[in-house]
Order: structure tokens, then C-alpha cells, then sequence
């Protein structure tokens, strides 16, 4: 059986990897990388979690803030934390005080950065797969958290599918790199 799907991958044959599919549960990613995620929409399904039915606010972040994710930069630097933080506490004030002067959640949620955290499940094709990996991890410039993301799908397929490795391999050779986990 690997030896036909070798061959169908060597010849380009790749209609035929669109018969294989993954689904994934993504949590605590950012609506930023949610808007680069969804760009790749063939082959690929989402269900994103619901700002107008879920409250914006959380006990897990300081003061019962809205969930919002951090970069590694920003984390690293006292001063560009607490400027952060400074403006998530803001956003948080501006979304309850619409909340509080009846505005809906749909509509108070515009308030709320690309910053603000969400999770969801996604099921993709494996030739959709190798796409948005190509794309969104091995391409230079491709923004931390979406290669991060898509550097642990690619780890969880190859542990559940092994031979995989070797084309995700060859998919990052063939663009003269190498994987993301090893660059970050």
C-alpha cells in the first residue's frame, strides 16, 4: 500500500491524497491567525467558536480579561507586556461598558483585537494539508503562530502516520528549508 501511495505522490497524481482527511481541535490560537487560517478554504472545513454566544471574559487572564494570546516578542519584554496588557484591560472596559449600554455581543465583540483568543475545529484533505503547510510554514515570512500551529498538526499526523514523515520532508527540502520547530 505505501509503495502505490509513493507513487502517486512521486508522479504528482495529488487528487487522490484528497481522499484522505484529518480533523483537528485547535484551542487558545488568536482571531489573527484564525483570519490567515481561513484563507486556505479549499479542502479544508471550519467551526470557529461563537463571539456572540460565548462571553469575552475570562478567569484565566488577570482582572477577568478576555482570553488573548501574547508573542514570544512582546512576552520577552517587560515594557511591551505591560503596554499589551494596558490595551487588552482597555478593550475589556470598552466591550462590558457596550455590554452595559445594551449593545449586543455581535456588535460590542468589535471592540475586541486580532489579539483576542478563540478556538476552533477544522478538518482538512491531506493534499490541502501539504498546501497550507508549505505555504504557512515554510515560506519566509510566514507569521510564529500559525507555523507553530501548523508544525504540531504536521507532529500529530506523522505520529499517527509515520510514513508521512518522509514527504512533509521532502515538501521542506523541495523548498530549501527546513521544518519550522527547527527554526523557532
Amino acid at each position: 500500500m505505501l509503495r502505490i501511495a509513493d507513487r502517486i505522490i512521486s508522479m504528482k497524481h495529488l487528487s487522490v491524497l484528497e481522499h484522505c482527511h484529518m480533523t483537528y481541535a485547535v484551542k487558545d490560537v488568536s482571531r489573527t491567525l484564525l483570519a490567515q487560517y481561513s484563507r486556505h478554504r479549499i479542502g479544508v472545513s471550519l467551526s470557529v467558536q461563537s463571539q456572540r454566544w460565548v462571553s469575552e471574559q475570562s478567569s484565566k487572564n488577570e482582572g477577568g480579561i478576555f482570553d488573548f494570546i501574547v508573542p514570544p516578542e512582546i512576552k520577552q519584554n517587560k515594557l511591551a507586556r505591560e503596554t499589551l496588557l494596558n490595551s487588552m484591560r482597555k478593550a475589556q472596559e470598552d466591550y462590558d461598558h457596550l455590554l452595559s449600554l445594551g449593545i449586543k455581543k455581535e456588535d460590542a465583540r468589535f471592540v475586541l483585537p486580532g489579539g483576542s483568543g478563540t478556538n476552533f475545529v477544522t478538518s482538512l484533505n491531506l493534499r490541502s494539508f501539504f498546501d497550507v503547510y508549505q505555504k504557512r510554514v515554510l515560506v519566509s515570512g510566514a507569521q510564529w503562530e500559525i507555523k507553530q500551529m501548523l508544525t504540531m498538526m504536521a507532529d500529530l499526523l506523522i505520529k499517527r502516520e509515520p510514513w508521512l514523515e518522509k514527504y512533509l520532508t521532502s515538501i521542506t527540502a523541495a523548498n530549501g528549508g527546513i521544518r519550522s520547530d527547527k527554526l523557532d
